[in-house]
């Protein structure tokens, strides 16, 4: 049996080389970013990619034993980031 793997905020596809690599098949990834859904596209050419917000495709994301996701990063790392040097900067620890 082949694994199915949908992937959310693909970004240009690391999740998806893993997978591939692995043999587990990924059938539908998503990512809202142009230039990042371009390079994915162009890297691979099976199963579906669908470039829009993820909030908007809920219903369309097949059944699927393997879900992966690459957090939106550069917010969450400047969030983190920002929360970090709060605390050091109060606590000094």
């Amino acid at each position: 049996m082949t694994i199915k793997a949908v992937e959310l905020f693909a970004g240009i596809g690391g999740f998806r080389f893993a997978c591939d690599e692995l043999g587990i098949k990924t059938i539908w990834a998503n990512d809202l970013d142009d230039k990042a859904s371009k390079i994915y596209q162009q890297n691979f050419n099976s199963g579906t990619f669908v470039q829009d917000d993820i909030k908007k495709q809920l219903d369309s994301i097949p059944n699927h034993q393997l879900l992966t996701a690459g957090l939106p990063c550069q917010p969450w790392v400047q969030e983190k980031l920002q929360q970090y040097t709060a605390t050091f900067v109060v606590t000094g620890d």
